[in-house]
């Protein structure tokens, strides 16, 4: 069980996100996973969600929630998975 959950709810972030995931991959700590929730954003953010959750499988889990939701939804959704 990994140490570290960092949880990033994701909505209209195409333009930062390549960003955030690069810099939390990078990370020295080694005991972390990383876990996306799409809160049905209408961009390419689910996109580049995917290109990460295949180079790093062991590292990012991807979620959708199927309807849009408050921030705090997708948080609770992550921290449940």
């Amino acid at each position: 069980m990994v140490k570290v959950s960092v949880i990033i709810p994701i909505y209209n972030v195409e333009k930062y996100l390549k960003r955030c995931l690069q810099s939390v991959v990078r990370q020295t700590y080694v005991d972390y996973e990383v876990i996306c929730v799409n809160d049905c954003s209408p961009d390419n953010s689910q996109f580049i969600i995917d290109e990460y959750e295949k180079r790093y499988p062991q590292l990012i889990k991807s979620y959708i929630n199927e309807a849009r939701r408050i921030c705090t939804a997708g948080r609770k959704r992550a921290v449940l998975a």
